[in-house]
């Protein structure tokens, strides 16, 4: 909705928090909403709307995430984007103009919780071992080659997030977890730095993701998946 202004300071964008009285600023009652508006997409995660944002911004996500919402999450371990607290989507609503119930509906709030670490990021693996420290780290994502190609946009939808997911239902197919020309795993940018998110490429070659004929989703894998989605959302499934 416009262009930076030159009159728009770092104080108005983010206010601080947890700063000494001496060095605090102004305080509004009620804080300014942010200079741009970012659309949700149909079944966006918040994490992929979150960084869209952050794009449209120009700063990095744990810029966007700490100055903004008073959420300080550097390394983006902790997944706060999963569940977050009812106190931070209503800040996130205060600030972008997006109603709470909407924000909630792209998170995992409404879904069971955590059980034997079920949404993890790492895929059918039986071991994880984080060995870079937590500024380094980046979040392992899947993607359907044939929503990517499909959206004006690209973005992540919030159910391929689940660790276990692996199938698109809607084109049938195994969702693509490796770039297909270096086969690094495709990934989320650093979150301090700035860069533009484009969920559609590989962040370490840049190759665009594609749609591949032979990786046809066998039917009982979508029919165990939607079983599994309804038992994370009901808590009991047959």
């Amino acid at each position: 909705q416009g262009d930076w202004s030159s009159d728009v300071c770092s104080s108005d964008l983010f206010e601080l928090h947890d700063i000494a009285p001496s060095r605090a600023i102004r305080k509004l009652d009620r804080p300014p909403q942010l200079p741009f508006y970012v659309e949700p997409l149909p079944d966006e995660a918040l994490l992929s709307w979150l960084l869209r944002l952050a794009t449209r911004l120009r700063v990095s996500m744990h810029t966007l995430a700490s100055y903004s919402f008073g959420v300080d999450d550097r390394g983006g371990h902790t997944r706060w984007w999963m569940h977050p607290h009812p106190w931070v989507l209503a800040r996130i609503s205060e600030r972008t103009g997006v109603a709470v119930i909407r924000l909630r509906q792209m998170t995992f709030s409404g879904y069971q919780p955590v059980y034997r670490d079920d949404e993890a990021v790492g895929r059918f693996c039986g071991r994880r071992f984080e060995v870079s420290p937590p500024d380094h780290r980046s979040f392992r994502i899947a993607v359907c080659g044939a929503c990517i190609e499909e959206d004006e946009r690209p973005y992540l939808r919030h159910e391929w997030l689940i660790g276990w997911t692996a199938v698109c239902a809607r084109h049938n197919v195994q969702l693509l977890e490796r770039c297909e020309r270096c086969r690094a795993a495709l990934r989320v940018g650093r979150w301090t730095t700035a860069a533009n998110f484009a969920p559609g490429r590989c962040t370490r070659c840049g190759e665009g993701v594609r749609v591949l004929p032979d990786r046809l989703a066998d039917p009982c894998v979508c029919t165990l998946q939607e079983l599994m989605l309804g038992a994370k959302l009901e808590g009991h499934m047959d």
